[in-house]
């Protein structure tokens, strides 16, 4: 038989054992000095906590000096100072544990496969195996946990009958009824400013055939975010103190909310700093923006087409096409810098001073109009990547329909596959010399695609760097790393067994039928390590 001894919150060493039995299995909750009718009902009310299994009898508890025999009802344990058994009146197997103040959201939680396999070999030391003398499953086990992480709350009850603490429930629900009463006021006067929140996010996610405006923008989507978990705040910290709520649900709307909290705060805190940044290096910052704009942006696209039209590393491309593309599309690119940069000159210290008011609203907004400002000082390059990404496919749809020709084939639109075709002469001289032309124009238009497609990527990595920043700002479980450290209890990821030698007076002693307890197990819970929390698998414990 398993015992489930609680190593905290007993006040007795002499009195009646009460707790759950879940087959051959014990799990202790207190010693009282009678089990009288009223301890029956409490259990029965307000000590089932849901579970469906209320208070029993279990057995009697004396010190360790008592010389009386294991008569009565139930087991009889003898404690030492400790107040944890050191005999019995049957052979048992004792687990001590720790009972979770759900207070202060602390729970067990079991994992799959149980841990105690790594502590096994230890626990077959006089008889105290993890599965030699218990039939108790995985589900068992799953129960049993569960009945520990209220055993506080049931200690609690049992050491309060009198009329006091039913006084003292009474001042709790009207301390809870005042701040309910507090929190509605505050709902009320701030009811005009979430009217406009409410309205404002319901613009920018106003879908449309081209999509809702907060696809558009960075920047805007941020805000929209905001918006977001400034009207649903009030409801997700009420829900932290619902009542009715399994331990694990409370604990992970908890961490949810004040995770929020805590990065909304760290946010403004940030982006208050980068404001102080930008103001004191606003000159630096301004000359450069301009520099890299004319370097990055203007000079180097249009020595890298200079660069292909003559023929690099022995690449012999088509000329008259070439200087073509390398004419049209160098032209754009001058044209937009001399644009870009003449307004420059006069907007920047404008845009610099919008970045620094924006800080205000966080680091996330401040990288978010970085990511939207690349967006707009690269339309040229956008462009152009465009314009031949169109003229790429283009060949490849000429070269591939062009290929059936020559082959004798062509595309059935109907049935949607390739099937023999019979063509004119004339047809098959005019489409080999169309596939020839093509086929000698490809890798030139190859070559000018590749180009802007590497522009293309490297300014789409660029902006990923900022998303990447921006969202680990915003999903950061900075609250649960704060928990790690702080309070390990309050994130579970499984449990774990010690063997544990016991002490006390009275160990050895065999006789008048008490059997001594040498060892314990000690049940001890396996937090979240930081990998996890900073890389949470996809699956669920």
């Amino acid at each position: 038989m398993r015992v489930f001894w609680p190593n905290s919150g007993i006040q007795r060493s002499e009195g009646l054992v009460v707790g759950w039995r879940i087959k051959d299995t014990l799990c202790v909750v207190d010693i009282v000095n009678s089990w009288i009718n009223d301890y029956q009902s409490l259990s029965k009310t307000t000590l089932a906590t849901g579970i469906g299994c209320p208070l029993s009898l279990l057995g009697h508890a004396r010190p360790a000096q008592s010389t009386k025999t294991g008569l009565g009802e139930g087991i009889t344990f003898w404690l030492n100072k400790g107040k944890i058994p050191i005999s019995s009146s049957e052979p048992i197997q004792v687990v001590v544990y720790l009972p979770p103040d759900s207070t202060r959201l602390r729970f067990l939680r079991t994992s799959t496969p149980f841990k105690g396999d790594k502590n096994q070999a230890m626990a077959g030391q006089d008889g105290y195996g993890v599965s030699q003398t218990s039939s108790t499953e995985i589900e068992d086990i799953n129960e049993i946990i569960s009945l520990i992480n209220v055993s506080r709350v049931a200690q609690r009850g049992l050491s309060s009958m009198a009329t006091s603490e039913s006084r003292r429930n009474s001042v709790n629900n009207d301390q809870l009824n005042w701040s309910s009463s507090v929190f509605h006021l505050l709902v009320i006067l701030f009811l005009p400013l979430r009217i406009c929140a409410q309205t404002l996010y319901l613009m920018l996610n106003y879908h449309t055939p081209s999509g809702s405006l907060r696809s558009f923008s960075s920047t805007i989507d941020q805000v929209a975010l905001r918006l977001s978990q400034g009207l649903q705040g009030p409801e997700r910290f009420m829900s932290t103190r619902q009542v009715g709520l399994g331990i694990e649900v409370r604990s992970e709307r908890y961490i949810q909310f004040w995770n929020t909290v805590w990065l909304v705060f760290n946010d403004v805190i940030l982006g208050y700093t980068a404001r102080q940044l930008i103001l004191l290096y606003s000159p630096f910052i301004q000359h450069l923006i301009i520099s890299s704009i004319k370097k990055y942006l203007v000079e180097l696209p249009i020595i890298a087409l200079k660069w292909l039209n003559d023929w690099p590393v022995g690449l012999k491309l088509n000329t008259p096409l070439s200087q073509f593309f390398c004419t049209g599309l160098g032209w754009v690119m001058r044209q937009w810098g001399d644009i870009m940069i003449l307004h420059l000159d006069t907007l920047l210290p404008l845009i610099i001073r919008l970045f620094a008011l924006s800080s205000l609203g966080g680091l996330t907004l401040t990288l978010s109009l970085p990511k939207d400002t690349i967006t707009i000082l690269t339309s040229h390059l956008y462009l152009c990547h465009m314009l031949m990404r169109y003229i790429f496919n283009w060949q490849l749809d000429s070269l591939s329909g062009l290929w059936n020709l020559f082959r004798g084939k062509r595309w059935n639109v109907l049935r949607q596959r390739t099937d023999s075709y019979e063509y004119d002469v004339d047809q098959l001289f005019l489409g080999t010399l169309l596939f020839t032309v093509s086929a000698f124009l490809f890798p030139t238009v190859l070559t000018y695609y590749g180009l802007f497609a590497l522009l293309r990527a490297a300014t789409v990595a660029s902006q990923n760097v900022l998303t990447w920043a921006v969202t680990a700002l915003n999903a950061f479980p900075l609250f649960e790393l704060m928990l790690r450290i702080k309070e390990p209890s309050r994130l579970p990821a499984g449990v774990h067994i010690k063997l544990k030698p016991v002490s006390g007076e009275g160990i050895g002693e065999n006789s008048n039928g008490r059997l001594a307890i040498t060892h314990v197990l000690e049940l001890k819970n396996s937090p979240k390590t930081i990998s996890d929390i900073l890389f949470p698998s996809s699956t669920q414990i």
